[in-house]
């Protein structure tokens, strides 16, 4: 057998079912989509089998894209499993053949609690489709295996439809990036998009810090207690006034033959750029990256000194 001709053949008849689904989806697909986006509960998938399989990823996407979902098994519904479903639900069930005794054996179930049911079955005029407000047309000309036995076109063609009904109700839900942020929040999108300043400065004890005037070699003493490369200057109102950086401490060396008995006011960087505590973790570290920078003060409305954000402190969160 030439397994790369087989590979393809399997492939390209998944191909040509998405092709044949996409040329006769209609206006009908609105009758379905309308029912999910005024569900004003949760959307239940139901499915059992390979089609409950697709059923979960389908319930999980609609989850994390704010179309609040749950996975439902039809043989576990009949044993307790239906207190999942309420008032202001509505039902999505997959069955290619609608026939599933599963499935068959809850419509009338569902149909008690007054929950629509949208259908993604091959057969419209099955006991499915006949019990749904709306039904998706899955069926495929063969499934993808040499037998036209095993659930493959199909079910490829119902996780498409799922996909493609959860990016409607995004756009319909006004679903954002800041919304997905919020919904996944250990995932890089959600770190950049949440993760604020003041959770990742170095502050308190932490924060190296120094008053104006005071000798070079006493901020030195600060700069390697605090092992940040840099301390804050802060003038008498308590307020900011510079930085001394290593770079700083660097130049007095070289420049100056007695450089350990300068004020360090006479040495640092007067006026340094700042972050506020509430600001993104991702804006301090463009502005970082802007101006070429590794470290950043962190201020208050009155200019006085909260902490110190690291570059390495936005790097190892993740901060991208």
């Amino acid at each position: 057998m030439d397994v790369v001709s087989a590979f393809r053949a399997a492939v390209k008849i998944e191909q040509e079912a998405l092709a044949a689904f996409l040329d006769r989806i209609d206006g009908s697909i609105a009758a379905a989509i309308t029912a999910l986006s005024e569900c004003e509960g949760r959307i239940v998938v139901v499915g059992v089998g390979k089609s409950g399989i697709i059923g979960r990823k389908i319930a999980a996407t609609l989850a994390s894209v704010g179309s609040p979902a749950v996975f439902l098994h039809a043989a576990e519904a009949l044993h307790g499993d239906f207190g999942f479903v309420g008032p202001g639900d509505v039902a999505l069930i997959l069955s290619s053949s609608g026939e599933t005794p599963e499935i068959k054996a809850i419509l009338p179930h569902i149909a008690g609690r007054g929950v629509p049911v949208v259908a993604m079955t091959s057969r419209p005029e099955s006991s499915l489709g006949r019990a749904a407000a709306a039904v998706i047309d899955t069926r495929v000309e063969r499934e993808a295996d040499s037998m036209n036995l095993a659930p493959t076109a199909s079910t490829t063609l119902m996780l498409a439809a799922g996909d493609g009904l959860a990016c409607v109700l995004m756009r319909l839900r006004g679903f954002g990036e800041a919304d997905y942020a919020k919904l996944h929040p250990g995932g890089s999108l959600g770190r950049r998009m949440l993760c604020r300043v003041d959770a990742l400065m170095h502050a308190g004890d932490a924060m190296p810090v120094c008053a104006g005037g005071v000798a070079l070699r006493t901020a030195i003493v600060e700069v390697t207690a605090k092992r940040l490369g840099c301390t804050l200057v802060a003038d008498a109102e308590g307020k900011l006034a510079g930085i001394v950086t290593d770079g700083d401490l660097r130049r007095a060396l070289q420049e100056n033959e007695h450089p350990l008995d300068l004020p360090v006011d006479l040495i640092m960087t007067k006026a340094p750029q700042c972050a506020e505590a509430g600001w993104l973790a991702a804006d301090a570290l463009a502005l970082m990256e802007e101006k070429l920078i590794t470290m950043l003060p962190v201020v208050d409305a009155a200019g006085c000194p909260l902490g110190v954000l690291h570059i390495h402190d936005l790097v190892g969160a993740g901060i991208q």
